[in-house]
């Protein structure tokens, strides 16, 4: 089955081909003298011929121009009028028995209108073109029939039209709805951080002024205290930010609780959850487990997720009594006790010889954070015998909701396709009943019975190959119903002839270029469109065929346009809403980046010079409040550097961090030795900024350098910062890591798995299009970035190749 659907631009073609069709139909109806199944005792003369030829075109490019919104709204209303007086102008020139003329018109009238206003002034289009011609002669069944022609006509362009132009909105629209996810995701993030680290450097801040003041060596040492905590909190924040799903969160809690010796049940339904809601529920599973393992071991742990969006984690067979440093706690702050409140713990059975309060208290305190972010998605976590958390997916805050034409498409295209099916029936109806006029023959009993059931069962069929389904799924059975159905089409063709509209086939290819395989399926179609005709209209002049061959045709786009572009709408909504989750995760990924890189280095300085500072003798006050200053100064920096990870990334300057680094290395006991002769390429500055912070990190955190070296050069179109220091006899972090795994002249992939800060400088410079080196020798660790001299800069402030 077919399922290669067409973009909207091929949509837009569709419907000006089947624009140009219905006009070519009409124009040949004039030059002919009569319309399939129908002879006129009288085509128009020559000059009503060049007029109706003329008037034709302009109905059909105006409505295009309505269609491909290509007007301005007052001149789409004048487009409007033009195109009715053009309608009613031409029937009352040329006469009651030609046209009708206003299905165009119709299907602008519901583009350019909304409400009820425009299906009640289409439905008075239409009726009045019938009042025209009742008042030139036109007997009222076939007033009826042009009421019921036009407005079917008129509704399956409008469907086409207007679901084209829904496809393209919402192809316009997946960035827009990308931005407001991002916003709306930064904006929550925002409150974590503040929570998570600004009370801490507010902390700070509020203890270096004390000790400033007096000279306090208390105060300071707290803030040294409050500076370490928080590097430990901004390690832990960077790694909840990062794209850790929910899926992934299982699998990762399956293999550390396997490994601890935890037999892992899980009941996990395949729920498409919005971004939100799956990274809050991965973090609740994430933190539960964490707490747990530092309590000790389960025997059991049982993980469920069910709709709409409903996590609980169970343990079974703990120890709980905490050891030294393990969970303690309060009320929990925001969470709800679950059923059992403090009589049951969160561990239900044998073997626990702690008390059950005390271990929902630490596991509360432990989930503080979650609490929050699942109440700011409209959900609750109770803390009892198990975790349990519930958003429901519906108010969930963050969720895009998808618009309500997508829901409506479906429906709207089956509406259509329903009036398209009770105007061919009314049709083949007023044929039969009027085939002796129309010059058709009279048919005989056992034609009309042949008629009268095999056209409503055609008719059956049809709908129910177009019924909407879930997931667009084709009906049971389709691969016999379909050719059921082109076989009766022959036969009715056959048996009842030219009654039997030349269009009734064009229906069923339309079904037909949907449900089958190009190429059978463009053959089928053409198969349709081309055979019934011939059998029906062979006696009949070449002409005669060729209209009734166009007539024929006009439907087959339009009821294949009505079965496909749902489910192309529905497939774009898809697109639109993967769009916004990735957007997200890159927003997640770009804090996760920040709040390691630059408030990684911020904290580690503090740290250093807070420790620094409590050896000063208290001989030298002069000393103290100078390096006091420098902390406070330092800890401000910190505070605005928070606030801006979670706005549009501010610009950085590589002198400055360079100024900085000198101070911090100084401060190491580390000589700093920088050449930054060579000028920085506009758009590198935040790159190379941020390059030097994690090395200079690295340096004083890890390694026991004497001296550090900070180059920058450029080659042609390169541009190199180089970063080395002595200090390659390294413990146990990244910088002495990385350098003993990658090797002289090994590139950074070695080096990413040495830990986070590494990985994330990768990333970045590939991201500019550059390449991070990072190589050691037996005296010597450096690591380099070499980028591309001339970049771009991305809305986001990460540079690219230009």
């Amino acid at each position: 089955m077919a399922r290669d659907f067409m973009p909207p631009r091929r949509f837009t073609a569709l419907l000006l081909g089947n624009i140009g069709l219905w006009c070519l139909g009409k124009i040949m109806s004039l030059l002919l003298g009569h319309v399939p199944g129908r002879p006129l005792p009288q085509g128009p003369h020559v000059g009503e011929l060049v007029l109706g030829a003329a008037g034709l075109v302009l109905i059909g490019g105006l409505h295009g121009a309505i269609a491909l919104r290509r007007l301005s709204p007052p001149a789409r209303l004048c487009a409007v009028l033009a195109q009715v007086v053009l309608a009613y102008g031409m029937s009352v020139m040329l006469g009651a028995q030609w046209g009708p003329y206003t299905a165009l018109p119709v299907a602008s009238v519901l583009l350019v209108l909304t409400g009820r206003t425009s299906w009640l002034l289409a439905g008075g289009v239409s009726l009045g073109e019938a009042l025209v011609k009742k008042l030139l002669g036109l007997n009222w069944e076939e007033s009826a029939w042009v009421v019921l022609a036009t407005t079917t006509t008129g509704l399956a362009f409008f469907a086409v039209a207007r679901l084209a132009q829904l496809a393209q909105d919402l192809q316009r629209a997946r960035a827009e709805a990308a931005g407001l996810e991002v916003a709306r995701e930064r904006l929550r993030i925002a409150r974590g951080l503040g929570a998570a680290l600004g009370g801490r450097l507010a902390e700070i801040l509020v203890a270096l002024r004390r000790s400033a003041a007096d000279l306090d060596r208390d105060p300071l040492a707290h803030a040294t205290r409050t500076a370490r905590a928080a590097l430990a909190e901004v390690r832990s924040v960077a790694d909840d930010y990062r794209d850790r799903s929910l899926a992934a969160e299982i699998d990762a809690a399956r293999t550390v609780l396997e490994a601890a010796g935890t037999r892992v049940t899980v009941r996990a339904a395949p729920l498409a959850l919005p971004g939100g809601i799956d990274a809050a529920l991965a973090a609740v599973l994430r933190r539960t487990v964490v707490a747990v393992l530092r309590r000790g071991a389960p025997e059991q742990c049982r993980i469920r997720v069910d709709g709409p969006a409903r996590l609980r984690v169970s343990f079974s067979g703990a120890d709980a009594a905490a050891p030294a440093g393990g969970l303690t706690g309060g009320s929990g702050g925001g969470l709800m006790s679950g059923a059992g409140g403090g009589q049951a713990g969160a561990f239900s059975d044998e073997g626990s010889g702690g008390s059950a309060g005390a271990w929902t208290d630490g596991l509360a305190e432990a989930l503080r954070e979650s609490a929050a972010e699942v109440g700011d998605l409209g959900g609750r976590l109770d803390v009892g015998s198990a975790v349990e958390a519930r958003i429901p997916v519906g108010q969930e805050s963050g969720r895009v909701r998808s618009p309500r034409p997508v829901d409506a498409a479906p429906w709207l295209a089956f509406a259509v396709l329903l009036l398209i099916e009770v105007d061919h029936l009314g049709s083949a109806a007023l044929d039969l009943a009027y085939s002796s006029e129309y010059g058709t023959g009279s048919l005989t009993p056992t034609q009309i019975l042949v008629a009268a059931v095999l056209l409503p069962s055609l008719a059956l069929l049809q709908l129910r190959h177009v019924f909407p389904r879930p997931g667009g799924e084709p009906p049971k059975a389709w691969q016999v119903t379909v050719p059921l159905q082109i076989v009766l089409v022959l036969v009715g063709v056959i048996v009842v002839g030219q009654a039997v509209p030349p269009s009734y086939a064009a229906l069923v290819g339309g079904v037909v270029l949907y449900q089958f395989r190009p190429p059978w399926s463009w053959v089928t179609a053409a198969f349709l469109v081309v055979v019934p005709v011939e059998i029906a209209w062979w006696s009949t002049p070449w002409d005669a065929q060729a209209n009734a061959l166009v007539f024929g045709t006009v439907f087959l786009g339009p009821v294949y346009a009505l079965c496909a572009l749902p489910a192309v709408v529905a497939r774009l909504e898809e697109a639109r809403q993967e769009t916004t989750r990735l957007a997200v995760v890159k927003e997640r990924l770009r804090i996760a980046r920040d709040v390691h890189d630059l408030l990684g280095f911020q904290l580690s300085a503090l740290v250093l010079k807070g420790e620094l500072a409590g050896r000063l003798p208290a001989a030298d006050p002069e000393t103290g409040r100078a390096r006091l200053a420098e902390l406070a100064a330092l800890a401000e920096r910190a505070l605005a550097s928070l606030r801006s990870i979670t706005r549009e990334p501010a610009g950085l300057r590589l002198d400055e961090e360079a100024a900085t680094a000198c101070s911090m290395l100084a401060a190491a006991g580390i000589e700093a030795r920088v050449d930054l002769a060579a000028p920085v390429p506009p758009g590198l500055d935040d790159v190379l900024a941020v390059v030097l912070r994690e090395a200079l990190t690295n340096v004083v955190r890890h390694a026991r350098a004497g001296v550090c070296s900070i180059e920058a050069s450029r080659d042609g179109d390169t541009y190199r910062l180089r970063v080395t220091n002595d200090g390659v006899r390294a413990g146990n972090g990244e910088a002495g890591d990385a350098g003993r795994r990658s090797g002289p002249a090994r590139s950074s992939r070695d080096g990413e798995r040495s830990g986070t800060g590494l990985a994330n400088l990768r990333w970045r410079a590939e991201e500019a299009g550059g390449r991070l080196l990072v190589r050691s020798g037996t005296d010597e660790f450096s690591l380099s970035v070499e980028l591309p001299a001339a970049v771009t800069v991305e809305r986001t402030g990460a540079p690219t190749a230009a």
